[in-house]
């Protein structure tokens, strides 16, 4: 469910730029198996995908290179990977078009110093598309990214389709009938 709506709001930041191509850069943390890394190539974007495990971004990488040998992705769509914890990535927000977060606010900890970051990174104009499933670093991303983006933000509730085929949590097991997706409206916008 999380994928879906991070693949449903690039298509909208696409369409809200009224293009049909796009030369960005995507950042694409806690990537799991990349569904959304991989629509962000085929939508023309350069991508970094980050996820603490190596097999998942093996896969995407030889899901990317297959689907780029195959003339799928459009020239100048890239792939690139980091291993490791998001808070250490080599997240180069400068010239950055759109931040993908899905699923990760794992701690208190985690939660203030990526929503510090991202809501700096907003106040400059980068879209943010946040999506949680309710994990412990919520509310405190929710305080740091309004806190630096000098505006309100809020969580808006998606609720999980009756035909998903996944609604129990692959980490606590509890049951999921939601995904919360960030929104905020960036004023004041400031020069990077």
């Amino acid at each position: 469910m999380a994928s879906r709506s991070c693949v449903r709001g690039w298509e909208n930041w696409q369409l809200a730029l009224r293009r049909d191509r796009l030369d960005w850069f995507a950042i694409r943390t806690s990537c799991g198996a990349g569904f959304p890394s991989l629509v962000a190539a085929k939508l023309g974007a350069t991508v970094l995908a980050v996820d603490t495990e190596a097999l998942p971004l093996a896969l995407l990488s030889a899901s990317f290179d297959t689907q780029r040998a195959s003339g799928l992705f459009p020239e100048g769509a890239s792939l690139e990977t980091f291993c490791g914890d998001a808070a250490e990535a080599p997240l180069q927000l400068e010239g950055c078009d759109v931040v993908v977060v899905s699923d990760l606010l794992y701690s208190v900890e985690l939660g203030r110093s990526l929503g510090q970051r991202l809501g700096q990174a907003a106040r400059r104009g980068v879209h943010v598309l946040l999506t949680d499933g309710g994990r412990s670093g919520r509310l405190a991303f929710l305080e740091a990214f309004s806190e630096a983006l000098g505006s309100e933000a809020r969580y808006e509730s998606l609720q999980v389709p009756d035909w998903s085929p996944q609604t129990k949590d692959f980490f606590d097991g509890h049951e999921t009938s939601a995904v919360s997706v960030l929104k905020y409206t960036a004023r004041d916008l400031v020069a990077a």
